[in-house]
């Protein structure tokens, strides 16, 4: 399997609109994404956590980072975006909404099942 992350890269002018709208843009088609902090931007660590929170919470994707060196590695969670999962269902077409009703259906169907196993192991 041939696997390429996209890769950016963070200046002297820091995280910016521009830079959360191409991350967005790049989590359409990769699940793995490389941010490079430049010297001209930081080298204080604190810094690039807080850099690394902050782009988790702009984008749109739900997203978790993982920081080696002067590097953010975000990782994609989700297929959906967060604004998707807010309450979005008047805006959904007939067959969104059936198939967003059968994906909880089915969810609630396997924590109950999940739920009925825990309690028999409690029993003995």
């Amino acid at each position: 399997m041939n696997f390429s992350a996209a890769q950016f890269q963070i200046g002297k002018q820091g995280l910016t609109e521009n830079t959360i709208l191409s991350l967005n843009n790049a989590f359409k088609h990769h699940s793995q994404i490389r941010v490079s902090v430049l010297k001209s931007a930081t080298r204080d660590k604190e810094e690039i956590i807080k850099i690394a929170q902050s782009i988790s919470e702009k984008t749109d994707f739900k997203c978790a980072y993982k920081i080696l060196g002067f590097t953010i590695i975000l990782i994609r969670l989700g297929r959906r975006a967060k604004l998707e999962k807010t309450n979005t269902k008047g805006k959904m077409t007939k067959t969104e909404k059936e198939a967003e009703e059968k994906r909880i259906a089915l969810q609630k169907k396997t924590k109950f099942k999940y739920a009925l196993k825990d309690e028999k192991r409690s029993k003995f």
